[in-house]
């Protein structure tokens, strides 16, 4: 079974202890190993499994590797919602910026809806 709702819950507990503005609001899986989070600063960043998926361009994306050690030790990276302008504030602004930049690494496929889900 994927882990990649329980790995991305983890991360946000972790990160909005320290800083309270990136409590996670929505949460909805686009697809099995990619998670899109809107949260309290007002963005939207979607974390995806690195063995499963992979940045189409990640020239753009600064490489295929995580991020941060935050995300490594998870084995998750970022899209990051900024990274567009204007930037994704929403899960459903993030689906279309999702399957733009991020695709399959073994033919993993994307929920016709994102799949909301209880954190």
């Amino acid at each position: 079974m994927d882990d990649t709702r329980e790995r991305v819950i983890a991360h946000y507990r972790e990160m909005a202890e320290q800083m309270p503005q990136y409590m996670p609001i929505r949460m909805a899986e686009l697809a099995p190993g990619i998670i899109a989070v809107e949260d309290a600063s007002g963005e939207c960043d979607t974390l995806f499994d690195v063995d499963g998926w992979k940045f189409r361009t990640p020239e753009i994306w600064g490489g295929q590797g995580p991020k941060s050690p935050t995300l490594g030790k998870r084995n998750l990276n970022v899209l990051e919602g900024l990274g567009r302008r204007p930037p994704v504030s929403n899960i459903r602004t993030m689906v279309g910026f999702a399957k733009d930049h991020i695709v399959p690494k073994n033919g993993g496929a994307w929920h016709e809806e994102p799949m909301e889900f209880d954190f």
